[in-house]
């Protein structure tokens, strides 16, 4: 099937919805209108079948606060735009790109992560990157707070949740999301784990439509509105001891060599991360059923 009406090219969602109505691939979702009047401005995910629509009430609902109620968020650097930065920064700098270097150049100049550097649960550098940090950049982001002692970085491009801990003082570019925990009860190494679940996925792509689009980015009004669950000390004690052996199991898998060590550490990430969703599952108190909607969707 050629993906144009009338000589224009369509988008490629609409073709492929097109495409799922002939083949017959596409699946009919109803809605009761009643229900998203009483949902008080959250958002409504037309995609999302009238279960998962229930489970995430049911979820909103057991949790007493959210992310934004936890940390302060916000986005990374933008290093350069005319007319911005003090002294304002002129075209040349746009073109020149002055701060930029590969080595530490002076005191001022700090390690610069980009999005494509944060996977889950670890932080790869793809190459080696300073920037001169200060005033002078069009957007340095004072209150990002680089220098937390431990922040969580997230991938701002995407459909999905992928977020590691920077402890090294890193700065971040503004594909990125800077977390930095600010109450008491959580810090990042109790909050990463539920970030990375299936659980707070499967939730974040059941209130955001971006799914699957090309252009998809994370937003930061969805994510401060995940919802986050009462976790007794007991059971932060372990989310907290399954992110360090998670954290430990990445660093021996980046010097690995040998395939077949390689295999074994990759099966006990594996399994600790299925222990990490197992865990959260139950501190959103999620039935059987419940996790079956989850598990289901996310495939």
């Amino acid at each position: 099937m050629k993906s144009r009406i009338g000589g224009e090219r369509l988008p490629k969602r609409c073709s492929s919805a097109i495409q799922e109505l002939l083949d017959g691939s596409s699946r009919r979702i109803q809605h009761v209108q009643a229900k998203w009047l009483a949902d008080d401005g959250a958002v409504i995910n037309l995609s999302v079948d009238e279960r998962s629509q229930e489970l995430v009430r049911a979820i909103r609902e057991r949790a007493p606060q959210s992310v934004g109620d936890v940390v302060a968020l916000n986005v990374g650097i933008k290093p350069y735009q005319k007319g911005k930065g003090t002294p304002p920064q002129s075209a040349k700098d746009v073109k020149e790109r002055p701060f930029d270097a590969d080595t530490r150049v002076d005191k001022t100049y700090r390690f610069l992560l980009r999005g494509r550097d944060v996977n889950r649960y670890r932080i790869e550098p793809t190459e080696q990157r300073f920037l001169s940090y200060g005033p002078w950049l069009a957007g340095p982001r004072p209150a990002a707070n680089f220098d937390a002692t431990e922040k969580i970085y997230m991938r701002q491009t995407g459909d999905s949740l992928i977020a590691a801990i920077d402890a090294e003082r890193r700065i971040g570019m503004n594909n990125l999301h800077v977390i930095v925990p600010t109450n008491d009860e959580w810090s990042a190494r109790k909050l990463l784990p539920i970030l990375n679940s299936r659980l707070l996925n499967w939730f974040y792509q059941s209130i955001n439509p971006e799914k699957g689009e090309a252009f998809a980015e994370i937003k930061r009004s969805h994510i401060a509105q995940l919802p986050l669950p009462v976790v007794a000390p007991p059971q932060a004690a372990r989310l907290v001891s399954l992110v360090d052996r998670m954290l430990a199991l990445h660093t021996r898998l980046s010097v690995e060599q040998l395939p077949q060590r390689r295999e074994q550490i990759q099966r006990e990430i594996d399994a600790t991360e299925r222990q990490i969703d197992e865990l959260v599952y139950h501190l959103y108190g999620l039935t059987d059923q419940e996790i079956a909607i989850v598990e289901e969707a996310m495939g």
